[in-house]
């Protein structure tokens, strides 16, 4: 049985990546890992996508 799709507005969606991004800077900066804002973003959207079951 397929997982149901949660519904979730845009600008919530959008500002929980935003959230989750500065969060994975924030531990990717303490830890002195490399990386760049954007693969922060890229991360942060795969979560939230899993998180609402978005394809």
């Amino acid at each position: 049985m397929a997982k149901k799709k949660a519904k979730v507005e845009l600008n919530q969606y959008l500002a929980e990546i935003e959230k989750r991004a500065y969060e994975l800077y924030e531990a990717r900066k303490q830890n002195h890992e490399s990386g760049t804002d954007f693969t922060d973003w890229l991360k942060a959207e795969i979560e939230i996508k899993q998180k609402y079951n978005i394809d």
